[in-house]
């Protein structure tokens, strides 16, 4: 007998592909505030009048850039993001009663869930069958059964 899917739980790869979306929306916004830096950074050096003082700033700028976006990233690799993914309830321990009983409960709902159903509140009791010298005397006198004279007749004597 299959598990029913209520019982196994959420998927391990699902809970992994959350973590690394997130991870790589923190890495995204990262990088783009060190993009942001360093586009400053240009843009004050380019402010600049001396070519020794516009290259110090670069440099500085591009040092200081750095800086920020290895420090960003390491608070991103070691300090637990803001968003987290949901706790993980502790699995308890299911006894073998309860999982029987709880298989018993799936199976009987999908038995109903797949069963034949029925068109009315009655069931029709089942003809019986006539004895084969009474056919073939309803054939013998009726002669072609196939005409469409007879059609109704062969529905109401053979069924």
């Amino acid at each position: 007998m299959a598990i029913p899917p209520y019982l196994l739980g959420p998927h391990p790869w699902a809970t992994m592909m959350a973590q690394q979306q997130a991870h790589a929306q923190m890495a995204a916004a990262a990088q783009a505030q060190a993009a942001a830096h360093a586009q400053a950074a240009h843009a004050q050096a380019a402010h600049a009048q001396a070519a020794h003082a516009h290259a110090q700033a670069a440099a500085q700028a591009h040092l200081q850039a750095q800086a920020q976006a290895q420090a960003q990233a390491h608070q991103v690799l070691h300090h637990p993001s803001p968003i987290a993914p949901p706790p993980h309830k502790p699995h308890e321990i299911i006894t073998e009663e309860k999982l029987q009983e709880k298989a018993q409960k799936w199976q009987q709902l999908q038995s109903k869930r797949f069963s034949e159903k029925r068109k009315f509140g009655f069931v029709d009791a089942q003809k019986e069958d006539m004895p084969p010298e009474h056919i073939r005397k309803i054939i013998r006198d009726h002669g072609d059964m196939s005409s469409r004279k007879y059609r109704h007749d062969k529905r109401v004597y053979l069924g």
